[in-house]
């Protein structure tokens, strides 16, 4: 599967296959299992959390839960900035852990709202972009569903 998302504000283009990651068109060294990339000499697990509907919501790495944003073709830069809203959704199955940030606290694009639970991994869930934090739909020791909602981040 090819996709183009955004993350951090920075488009790429990331294709997934069989024995295949590539970012960018860099071909990323990956494991002989699947979900596996090689860092080094280390095999590291990814998944790539998908929405209902197959849109690519989150990268989850290394105990981070990395949000994306999916962006079809043609659609201008302007247009995907207002298509954001903030939201952020849960992007797996887990147990919220610790939260970071309260509604009314100004965060960073990237900055550790919350941490969620799953697998026994601890999975850090980012701000998708600056602002504040208008929202905060859990509590710790919740469980949550994927695409149930999270937080929000308002523009400043």
């Amino acid at each position: 599967m090819r996709y183009k998302l955004e993350v951090d504000q920075v488009a790429c283009t990331v294709e997934i296959g069989s024995g295949l990651v590539r970012l960018n068109g860099r071909d990323l060294a990956v494991d002989d299992r699947p979900g596996h990339l090689l860092l080094g000499n280390r095999s590291v697990a990814y998944q790539v959390v998908l929405d209902p509907d197959g849109t690519p919501r989150a990268v989850a790495l290394l105990g981070k839960v990395i949000p994306v944003r999916y962006l079809r073709e043609g659609q201008s830069r302007q247009r995907r900035e207002g298509a954001s809203d903030g939201a952020v959704k849960a992007p797996m199955n887990g147990v919220v852990v610790r939260i970071l940030a309260r509604p009314g606290e100004t965060v960073q694009a990237g900055q550790v709202v919350l941490v969620l639970e799953a697998m026994k991994m601890e999975n850090e869930v980012a701000a998708p972009m600056a602002g504040r934090l208008t929202e905060l739909a859990v509590q710790a020791g919740q469980t949550v569903n994927p695409g149930e909602p999270l937080f929000t981040v308002g523009k400043d």
